[in-house]
């Protein structure tokens, strides 16, 4: 079994008062490879509020409204 490995960070500089932007990377920790084309799904009070595909390096950021969340990582091949 393989595993998604997703780092977030909170820039400590949002865009603006009302957001957050969250760069993230996301790695196949048996190869520690990043995992290009992984989808990001992100659930507010149980809504998905967006969904985002990383690029090819693995990587993505996201801007979102402050607030807390939750999320998914989905990628071909992974379970």
């Amino acid at each position: 079994t393989f595993l998604l490995l997703a780092l977030f960070s909170v820039l400590n500089t949002p865009p603006t008062p009302e957001t957050i932007t969250v760069p993230i990377a996301i790695y196949d920790t048996a190869t520690d490879k990043p995992l290009a084309g992984a989808t990001l799904s992100f659930f507010r009070n149980n809504e998905k509020t967006g969904v985002w595909k990383t690029d090819v390096t693995g990587k993505r950021t996201v801007t979102l409204p402050k607030d807390t969340y939750t999320f998914e990582i989905t990628a071909e091949g992974f379970h």
